[in-house]
């Protein structure tokens, strides 16, 4: 009986290790600080996002008419407890004990872990968090991951649900995350968000921003664990070798037909 040839066989092994080869450059999260763990001049007593508090890797923006607030809330991973989200020397607005950095709920540390950035959804105190994603490749996919949470702000005058949901700008081009819908003084856990972006240029910008309905008192967006990575795509040479791997594979599975046959 006949062995098959070894060219068969090497072309099936090609095949084999085209399809289980690491995938490099795919696997390359491009965004910096995705998990918020660098936190430059940030400090539990001082999480409050400015231009003279930076957050690593991300540039914060004052949108909103009111001013922006949007913070890291550091080393923060027990729900039961009160939660500063601005930190402890921040103001209170409502009076005390109701610490404008206090939330009625906290879904916990980010399935990914890291520190989570809190964003104010009312467009009156509106911030942007964003970076520069440089070395893509025009007409490439990217693949953006994050987790996203929501809750809202103790205090005497804070009513009423809201839905929320972040929105993401890469280049010219805006998604919305999954709805959150939060009930009155609640929140919801944190969930897990996939997008798909098509770059339209070799550098373009990442922004978030937390947006909310109108009648929100006030909610507050929660982030983690941000990733963006380029969409796995074979090169024309691997993608030739690959179609002679499985040709090979064809040819060997055709031989040991026959010989099924024969015998």
């Amino acid at each position: 009986m006949t062995k098959p040839s070894l060219r068969v066989h090497a072309a099936a092994a090609i095949a084999l290790a085209i399809m289980s080869a690491p995938s490099g450059a795919w696997s390359q999260n491009l965004i910096q600080n995705g998990d918020f763990s660098a936190l430059g001049t940030l400090n539990g007593t001082s999480s409050r996002l400015s231009n003279a508090t930076p957050l690593p890797g991300w540039t914060a923006t004052s949108v909103g008419a009111n001013g922006g607030i949007g913070c890291v809330m550091i080393g923060v991973s027990n729900p039961a407890t009160a939660t500063p989200m601005c930190g402890t020397s921040y103001g209170s607005p409502s009076g005390a004990p109701y610490a404008y950095g206090t939330l009625a709920f906290f879904p916990g540390t980010p399935p990914g872990g890291g520190n989570v950035y809190a964003g104010d959804g009312a467009a009156a105190y509106a911030e942007t968090i964003s970076q520069t994603i440089n070395g893509l490749t025009v007409g490439a996919q990217y693949t953006l991951t994050f987790y996203q949470a929501a809750a809202q702000q103790t205090g005497p005058t804070y009513t009423g649900s809201s839905i929320d949901q972040w929105k993401v700008s890469f280049g010219t081009n805006a998604q919305f995350s999954t709805a959150m819908n939060v009930a009155q003084q609640s929140g919801v856990n944190w969930a897990s968000q996939t997008m798909i972006f098509t770059a339209n240029s070799v550098s373009q910008v990442m922004t978030f921003l937390a947006t909310a309905s109108a009648n929100a008192q006030p909610p507050i967006l929660l982030l983690g664990d941000v990733s963006l990575k380029a969409v796995a795509t074979p090169e024309p040479a691997s993608v030739a070798l690959l179609g002679i791997g499985f040709a090979g594979v064809a040819a060997l599975r055709r031989k040991r037909a026959r010989r099924r046959i024969a015998a």
